[in-house]
């Protein structure tokens, strides 16, 4: 009898698990004409920690405050550049960040998403890149349960000029490899200055190796040295959402976490403490028009599009106004730089292509 009372317990909990416990799939993530915005913080309160795994948790991470807005919008990938270098990407997500915008390609389905490759200003010298993993991986893998577990390994080569060095080395190239062991290991309910949600936590884990190389004229390239760290990203996924309703970057080294960002219905300021408000850049390759939204209507703005050799071939000055369509048809194809100013002050560089 002892024994059947107990297995109806055993069940009675495992029922009560399947019935609160939550479960992400496709639907869930991102697609193609949304846009979502997050607010990052870059020094978290030390209140701001993973706390524990298991059922039916809390987290309290109101006190986050952002320091800069991204905008994440999902576009189909021809939209993008270096979109052939990814043939089998049916998704590009464009990640308007700092006045940079970054484009990661994917492929979303049935399984999740799964990351092919970046490209943008990765390595801030003002040109655009693309980087490959090989051979990628999965940002979420559905259908995702408490307790459903994955690992990964993937592989990122990046080279570029080397800077001045006693070796006269002409290129320095970093390889990467990454072994990514993930788990869902938590449910419960996470509070955010957004509101509070119920949620499945993500917890990856990172293992890098990197390894320094440089190139010296005659001799080739030669080996420096490696290198090897450790992170963790948590992910809270909520239903519906199409991202995390919050996500941190944790060092199991220092014990801390480094960065933490928050998803944003509707975000009001640009930076913390600085009343600019979040402005939106499409499209980008453009042919014929691109598109600025989310302006103060309050505000004036002095809008320039440069060229390569620095000469201004377009000005626009803007007031009462919340969006504004900008005619570049009469523009030749090529790379331009937009600068959007207010005030005096620059709130928005970045770089414009244009195809024909």
């Amino acid at each position: 009898m002892k024994k059947i009372l107990l297995l109806c317990t055993v069940l009675s909990a495992a029922s009560v698990i399947r019935t609160h416990s939550q479960s992400i799939g496709v639907g869930d993530i991102l697609s193609i004409g949304e846009t979502k915005y997050t607010g990052n913080d870059t020094l978290p309160d030390l209140s701001i920690t993973p706390g524990g795994s298991g059922i039916n948790q809390t987290w309290n991470y109101s006190a986050l405050v952002s320091h800069h807005w991204d905008t994440l919008t999902a576009i189909n990938p021809s939209e993008a550049p270096f979109s052939s270098n990814f043939p089998e990407a049916n998704i590009a997500v464009e990640n308007f960040s700092e006045g940079k915008i970054f484009y990661y390609y994917g492929k979303r389905d049935v399984d999740g998403l799964y990351i092919y490759g970046i490209s943008g200003d990765i390595i801030g010298t003002g040109e655009d890149i693309c980087l490959t993993f090989n051979p990628g991986f999965y940002m979420i893998k559905c259908i995702a349960m408490y307790q459903t577990t994955y690992n990964e390994n993937y592989y990122l080569e990046i080279t570029i000029p080397a800077p001045p060095n006693p070796y006269n080395a002409e290129s320095v190239k970093q390889r990467s490899y990454t072994n990514a062991s993930t788990i869902f290991d938590a449910w419960g309910q996470v509070t955010t200055p957004e509101g509070t949600y119920s949620i499945l936590r993500q917890n990856t884990t990172e293992y890098r190796t990197d390894s320094l190389w440089i190139k010296i004229p005659v001799i080739g390239w030669s080996y420096i040295q490696t290198s090897q760290d450790t992170s963790n990203s948590y992910r809270y996924w909520a239903n519906g959402i199409g991202i995390p309703v919050a996500e941190l970057t944790y060092d199991p080294n220092a014990d801390s976490v480094k960065s933490a960002s928050y998803w944003v219905l509707n975000p009001d300021v640009g930076v913390a403490e600085n009343n600019v408000q979040l402005m939106i850049l499409y499209s980008n390759p453009a042919s014929s028009q691109i598109f600025l939204n989310n302006l103060d209507f309050n505000s004036e703005y002095d809008i320039q599009l440069v060229d390569i050799y620095g000469r201004v071939v377009s000005y626009i000055a803007l007031h009462n106004k919340i969006a504004e369509n900008i005619d570049i048809s009469n523009l030749a194809a090529g790379l331009y730089i937009i600068n959007v100013s207010s005030q005096s002050r620059q709130i928005l560089s970045g770089k414009i292509v244009i195809y024909k």
